[in-house]
């Protein structure tokens, strides 16, 4: 097993581990709608990571609160049109329980969400791995280079934090943003549940 293949796996335990019991059937719901994934990875650190910048009003912060995940799950249903709810339950109920993991906001005008990725790091015999997950901006705010600060900047907090290696799952959208951050793809996965 790759070291990709086993921090998605770790990854996917991690959520099976921490779900509540109703939220099982969410998240077979969610994976349903979402499909395969793109999975791509690159070496970290690295000094061709260009920095995350955007016009103002808009700024990066980490998510501080139930707030945070409630803006981050509005942005999340929106992309995969999939239900409020679903998703609120299904990022809420994880990401309050999962070790290592931390959203990051894209605000805009006061604390409206435009955009959101997760970073969750997992360490194997190698070292350690930041995985960027499930990133999202609002149609209205996408190709104003959002979705690649916030990827550049998980980037730079997983390389903060000692990983040297990223791995990256994304919807066919946000395939070019991961590339031209340095990611290449090495494969499809079965979204998680």
């Amino acid at each position: 097993m790759t070291r990709w293949q086993e921090h998605l796996a770790e990854v996917q335990g991690r959520l099976v581990r921490s779900r509540y019991d109703d939220a099982r059937e969410g998240g077979d719901r969610l994976r349903a709608g979402v499909g395969h994934l793109r999975v791509a990875t690159r070496d970290l650190p690295g000094d061709d990571l260009p920095p995350a910048r955007l016009l103002p009003p808009t700024a990066l912060r980490l998510a501080r609160d139930h707030l945070d995940l409630e803006r981050s799950a509005e942005v999340l249903s929106a992309v995969l049109g999939a239900d409020l709810d679903l998703v609120r339950r299904h990022l809420g109920g994880n990401l309050r329980q999962v070790d290592g993991a931390s959203v990051l906001l894209a605000v805009r005008h006061g604390e409206n969400a435009v955009g959101t990725v997760t970073l969750v790091l997992t360490e194997d015999a190698a070292g350690t791995v930041a995985g960027v997950h499930a990133l999202a901006v609002a149609a209205p705010y996408r190709g104003r280079g959002i979705g690649s600060a916030l990827a550049g900047r998980a980037l730079e907090l997983g390389a903060a934090a000692g990983a040297d290696l990223a791995v990256a799952t994304s919807l066919e959208a946000a395939g070019d943003v991961l590339e031209r951050l340095g990611l290449r793809p090495v494969g499809d996965r079965p979204a998680p549940a």
